[in-house]
């Protein structure tokens, strides 16, 4: 056994260079190692946070352009006892035309359909046009408007029977210029006179295949010809 003098240093071992080299390559390989745990830690402490909230874009309303019928008032009125849809404050046209002679009012009843199913209202229109030579007014306006529905001879059912709150609107018509309904007067197949306006029910017409008859006027003026239609 070797020995060595008190307060000596024994002398360094020396190592190989293929000792000194594995222990480099160690001593690399764990600083990589512990290089890689920081990197993944970091990624996942990234993908476990909360992503900040994404406003939803604001979509602008869609606002759909006016139209206004060719009528500038109309007696739209789905139940005997409505007054129309009147238009306040306004009179239509306040010119010095004459006013259109009866005779040369040309009024055309229709409806929506010849044939309604059950559960199906009728939709009543009418027109008027001037066929006169000149320009004149007409009152097209709930108090010259009226529907009337008849069967057998009988008128059983008419838009003025519990109308309120009619007003006058009167219209230009050049020669040859003709004016619809702007809205249908939708009729509820009820039966009406002015003494059931505060009823709580009205007797229905008949179904079944009754044939019905639609007569309109524009103030004194009156269609030529009735349109007909059934109910089933």
């Amino acid at each position: 056994m070797s020995q060595y003098r008190p307060g000596t240093q024994p002398p360094r071992r020396r190592y190989s260079k293929k000792v000194i080299r594995r222990r480099q390559q160690v001593a690399v390989g764990g600083l990589i190692l512990i290089v890689l745990i920081i990197v993944i830690s970091l990624a996942q402490c990234s993908s476990g946070s909360t992503p900040e909230p994404t406003a939803s874009p604001t979509v602008a309303p869609t606002i759909a352009p006016s139209t206004d019928g060719p009528v500038p008032q109309d007696s739209a009125t789905p139940d005997p006892g409505a007054s129309g849809s009147p238009i306040m404050g306004d009179t239509g046209y306040t010119g010095p035309e004459a006013t259109c002679a009866t005779k040369v009012l040309q009024v055309t009843a229709s409806t929506d359909k010849v044939s309604y199913g059950s559960g199906q209202n009728p939709q009543l229109t009418m027109s008027v046009k001037n066929a006169g030579p000149s320009a004149c007014k007409v009152n097209v306006g709930t108090t010259a408007q009226v529907f009337q529905i008849s069967s057998n001879g009988k008128i059983i059912w008419q838009s003025t029977d519990c109308q309120t709150d009619g007003v006058d609107y009167w219209a230009l018509l050049e020669p040859g210029q003709k004016l619809s309904s702007a809205t249908p007067v939708s009729w509820n197949r009820e039966v009406s006179s002015p003494d059931t306006c505060d009823a709580a029910t009205r007797a229905k017409a008949s179904a079944a295949g009754a044939t019905y008859y639609l007569t309109t006027f524009m103030g004194p003026a009156k269609s030529a010809q009735s349109k007909s239609f059934t109910l089933n």
